[in-house]
């Protein structure tokens, strides 16, 4: 019920329920006038000027279906996707514009792969990949293994210089070839290893 005084203070009622049979909102008078600048507006185009603060319990852009906050340790990119922050078919990992990405722990669970020009571990200043150098070439004709070995001492007081000679040939000479064949096999095994990794250029 509507109420008005009037001068005489006579109080006029009419039915609500009257009003709705005769209003039409479609027709109201500067109905598409702007008169509440307090709300925001679902085509966005009036700015926020304060803090935005959505206290539900879901939450979507860009026409993604509402989701819950992705937990503490869900992956950044897939949590950015499920928002809609993120194209899900973009495979591209993220970019950082040039900036840095600092973190106490990260652990990457797939490939990594370094594309700029310098690298650097351990607070070392980046610096460019190593020039390329050739596996070394083993003409000793020793045997490589894993087990460097122990070398024989010459016989004490040889009859004479032959005699020295057939001692160093058959033992001290061939354990000298054996450990140099196994330390140029593992030279050229970290080589390759540093190839394989990029650390140096092939």
């Amino acid at each position: 019920m509507i109420e008005d005084s009037a001068a005489a203070n006579v109080k006029k009622s009419v039915l609500v329920s009257a009003l709705e049979s005769i209003i039409d909102h479609g027709n109201i008078v500067g109905l598409a006038d702007d008169d509440h600048t307090q709300y925001y507006l679902a085509d966005g185009t009036r700015e926020i000027s304060g803090d935005l603060n959505h206290d539900g319990s879901n939450i979507g852009f860009f026409a993604v279906t509402p989701v819950a906050r992705p937990g503490a340790t869900d992956d950044i990119k897939n949590a950015l996707v499920s928002l809609g922050l993120l194209q899900g078919a973009s495979a591209t990992p993220l970019d950082l514009d040039g900036g840095a990405l600092t973190v106490g722990a990260a652990e990457i669970d797939g490939d990594l792969n370094h594309d700029g020009a310098n690298v650097g571990f351990y607070a070392k200043a980046p610096v460019a990949q190593p020039a390329a150098s050739a596996n070394l070439t083993d003409s000793s004709g020793g045997a490589a293994n894993d087990t460097v070995q122990a070398l024989t001492d010459p016989g004490d007081a040889p009859v004479d210089a032959d005699a020295l000679r057939d001692d160093l040939v058959a033992n001290l000479i061939p354990e000298l070839r054996n450990n140099y064949a196994d330390l140029t096999a593992k030279v050229n095994d970290l080589l390759t290893a540093l190839r394989n990794l990029g650390l140096i250029a092939t």
